[in-house]
């Protein structure tokens, strides 16, 4: 018999506020996310019967350079397989990074901003390739992906969330860097509190 924290889980995640600490893979958090897809799944099965599409039909994950990025995309393929969900990838360049304020967080060592912008995009359109081939390497999944540059990596993943009308947000509980990092409190912790839909940051 299921536990009333595992229970609780399941509702906290129904309510689109909830951080799964998957960090090992033991039963006990497998189980809770197998039981998240099943119930999910019903719920798009049920919203589809009643009022047409799907309730998940896309999976927004935000990659950067952190260990991390290999959990996301596991969970998003494993969501997406059982959904039936297509997967946005993004990669947000924090325009903290640039500059005078980057050089002394030791992202950016002078020279031209323009130059180094456009280095990074590149860097990002790299990284996102490979995400877009191992996602499509681990089943026939849609794909795309998008760099951003903004202020905010929250308000950024935030916002595109929105304007793309996703319906689940994949982000790492830890990894993303910069000066945001230091006056939020973390970008998972804003995108979980501010996001219009579903939340899982992944530890």
């Amino acid at each position: 018999m299921k536990n009333k924290t595992h229970d609780k889980l399941i509702k906290q995640f129904l309510n689109t506020k909830m951080v799964l600490d998957l960090s090992d893979l033991s039963r006990p958090n497998l189980d809770i996310l197998e039981d998240i897809i099943t119930t999910v799944n019903n719920m798009a099965e049920k919203v589809s019967n009643q009022q047409g599409p799907a309730a998940i039909k896309t999976i927004l994950i935000a990659i950067d350079k952190s260990g991390y990025k290999e959990k996301i995309i596991s969970y998003a393929v494993t969501l997406a397989k059982s959904l039936g969900a297509q997967i946005i990838a993004i990669h947000v360049i924090d325009k903290s990074s640039l500059g005078a304020a980057g050089d002394l967080l030791g992202y950016y060592r002078g020279g031209n901003i323009e130059e180094y912008e456009k280095e990074m995009k590149k860097k990002g359109e790299i990284l996102l390739a490979e995400v877009e081939a191992t996602v499509r390497k681990n089943g026939n999944i849609n794909v795309t992906g998008a760099v951003l540059v903004d202020s905010s990596v929250a308000n950024a993943i935030i916002n595109y969330a929105e304007n793309k009308r996703v319906d689940l947000i994949l982000v790492g509980a830890r990894g993303m860097a910069g000066i945001e990092k230091f006056i939020l409190g973390g970008v998972a912790t804003k995108i979980i509190s501010h996001a219009q839909c579903p939340v899982l940051a992944i530890r």
